[in-house]
């Protein structure tokens, strides 16, 4: 959904969504993990949602 240069800690952020930990799983292992360069990977999980705004007030 969206991937986010860093700086800090991390060079990259991906927020992605799948529909279950099994189609994280695929991606992980079959997508992401197979990228030239890719070394380490950190995943954190959305256990619920406080707050959502997707526009700001002009």
């Amino acid at each position: 959904m969206e991937c986010f240069q860093m700086t800090g800690t991390f060079d990259f952020i991906l927020r992605i969504a799948t529909s279950d930990m099994d189609s994280y799983h695929d991606f992980y292992r079959n997508k992401l993990a197979t990228l030239p360069n890719i070394t380490t990977v950190q995943s954190f999980f959305v256990l619920s949602e406080t707050k959502s705004v997707t526009a700001y007030p002009l």
